[in-house]
């Protein structure tokens, strides 16, 4: 009974602080609405045939968008997973949230447990599980891929962690997971992470290179096209300007202290709801140098040099490191300093373990559950959350409180998402699925004016188009020509777009402006079909990505034989 208690109170913990998703209800953050659009994109081409989709047709008011070339599409592909055993797509997002929120509370245990001990998991698991930054990525921000990330984080941290050639696999699979579930994460974890385990013995430095090399070798079909392609996109100016400048949301070094509100989210549903890095995870950094004193020098070297990394991604979300921002490549894509909570949460949850390992034996699993029932304590004003619904004349969100929820169902004037995050809207609404246009193509310099009327316009006399339709990614026309023109058709040119006139390959552009596929036709033409698919980087990345899975695995099978020598 004894032994069960931490666990106990570790679940009781966790099932307290998912209340607020038992309600049949989305919940009400900054990215709600460009989560369920996102997923009702993905779920209508996959059910249109395309199993990994790249282009999603039906954005940007039926005319495309490749965001899932660029924005890590893992977590909408797991969301649409479960979408298809829930038939719901609202009750698919909360059971992926639920799902990643467990992995990152087991993986946290496990980052512990790999450098102090088995009495360190169960008080790491609960000071990450309820941390403040995972609370507000799940009802403040509302962001199911960036908690997908986050999730995965420590499961790469016990990888470096753990001298175990089955944990550093099975770490390599979590970081190249990690890279396909969310950009910026990534663009943080994996540096950081490696310059953890850099910190280590000369033995650990080679794992930790290898298992990050690795990681970055298996996602290299995403990543290494995402960042070679982007100047075709509105990437830089949308993601880096305005209110996405990250000098704009420095935090006060006075309040990273305990109990300071770090910040307040001034955008979304909740606004002015306060923000810090948490009591429990800053008081195992600052105790870290003092319980390490009579460890050994593996465990001891471990303690200090995850509570500098802390120490420094704190300080990362201060003006103080501005200097560094402005020297680092791509840091700007960052945009909040506030993220590098999320690096100081997956590093400090490991130390909040060992100041419970360090205890006496007979009090550990008593502290372990009190560590719970603290963390759950200091998360109470977090499990305030509210509720999306939509305002049926513009579909702008509007966030409802619990106590509001019964009011709301019964006005009139709003709606709930399932009614108007639709198929059929989505065709003729101007939704992109972001915040700003990071991912249309340069090529489009005039927004759509609305839906087009079908799927091929004839341009010239001498064109005309007997039947066209949109497909999953693709377009068809049947036309008639009896002089030289041109088509338009309705999708976004982008690199990757394939033009066959009657099965042979076809040059095709970029309208002026409006940036649809043309392609030129000229008299006996009768059949045009535009295909998305990879471009030469794409494929060369995709095949290097294959082959370097395939040496893993025919590597990981010759270990495990003890007949191979």
């Amino acid at each position: 009974m004894k032994r069960l208690f931490p666990l106990a109170a570790l679940a009781a913990a966790l099932a307290a602080a998912w209340l607020p998703l038992v309600p049949p209800h989305a919940i009400a953050g900054h990215s709600a609405l460009a989560d369920l659009v996102r997923g009702e994109a993905f779920h209508a081409a996959v059910a249109g045939g395309d199993r990994w989709p790249a282009w999603l047709p039906d954005l940007y008011d039926r005319h495309g968008s490749p965001l899932p070339s660029f924005y890590a599409p893992l977590s909408y592909l797991v969301v649409e997973v479960l979408r298809w055993g829930t038939g719901d797509g609202v009750a698919a997002l909360k059971l992926a949230v639920v799902l990643f929120w467990i992995a990152g509370a087991a993986g946290a245990g496990a980052a512990a447990r790999a450098a102090f001990g088995a009495g360190a998991g169960i008080p790491a698991a609960a000071a990450f599980a309820l941390a403040p930054y995972l609370l507000a990525d799940v009802y403040v921000r509302a962001g199911v891929a960036e908690l997908a990330a986050l999730a995965l984080a420590p499961w790469g941290l016990a990888a470096l962690l753990s001298r175990s050639r089955r944990a550093a696999e099975a770490g390599a699979l979590a970081l190249a997971a990690l890279v396909l579930a969310h950009n910026v994460t990534a663009l943080l974890a994996l540096p950081a992470l490696a310059l953890v385990a850099l910190a280590g013995g000369v033995p650990e430095r080679r794992r930790a290179l290898g298992v990050v090399a690795f990681a970055l070798a298996l996602s290299a079909f995403f990543w290494l096209p995402a960042l070679a392609e982007k100047r075709f996109l509105w990437a830089d100016e949308s993601l880096t300007a305005g209110f996405f400048d990250y000098e704009r949301h420095f935090v006060s070094p006075l309040d990273l202290l305990p109990f300071r509100t770090s910040l307040a989210f001034t955008v979304g549903p909740h606004e002015r709801s306060p923000f810090r890095f948490g009591e429990l995870l800053l008081a195992g950094v600052l105790a870290a140098p003092l319980l390490s004193r009579r460890l050994a020098a593996p465990a001891r070297r471990r303690a200090l040099v995850l509570a500098a990394g802390a120490a420094v991604a704190l300080v990362a979300t201060t003006a103080l490191a501005a200097p560094l921002w402005r020297a680092l490549p791509l840091a700007r894509f960052v945009q909040f300093p506030f993220r590098f909570f999320l690096l100081a949460t997956v590093l400090a949850a490991p130390l909040v373990g060992l100041a419970v390992a360090r205890a006496p034996e007979r009090w550990r699993p008593w502290l372990a559950g009190a560590v719970a029932a603290a963390a759950l304590l200091l998360a109470r004003p977090a499990l305030d959350v509210r509720y999306l619904f939509l305002a049926r004349a513009t579909a702008l969100p509007v966030p409802v409180a619990a106590a509001g929820l019964e009011r709301a169902l019964s006005d009139p004037a709003l709606a709930e998402p399932g009614e108007l995050v639709t198929l059929e809207r989505l065709r003729r609404a101007h939704w992109s699925a972001t915040a700003g246009h990071e991912f249309l193509p340069r090529t489009v310099s005039e927004l759509p004016a609305g839906p087009e009327a079908a799927a091929a316009e004839a341009r010239g006399a001498g064109v005309e188009v007997l039947a066209s339709e949109w497909g999953y990614p693709e377009v068809r026309a049947e036309i008639r020509v009896s002089a030289p023109g041109e088509l338009a058709l309705g999708q976004f040119w982008f690199p990757g777009w394939r033009v066959e006139v009657d099965g042979r390959a076809r040059a095709a552009r970029a309208e002026p402006g409006r940036g649809r596929i043309l392609v030129a036709v000229a008299p006996g033409d009768r059949r045009v079909v535009a295909r998305f698919a990879a471009t030469p980087l794409r494929r060369g990345a995709a095949a290097a990505s294959i082959a370097v899975a395939a040496l893993g695995a025919l590597l990981a099978s010759r270990r495990k034989d003890p007949s191979a020598t």
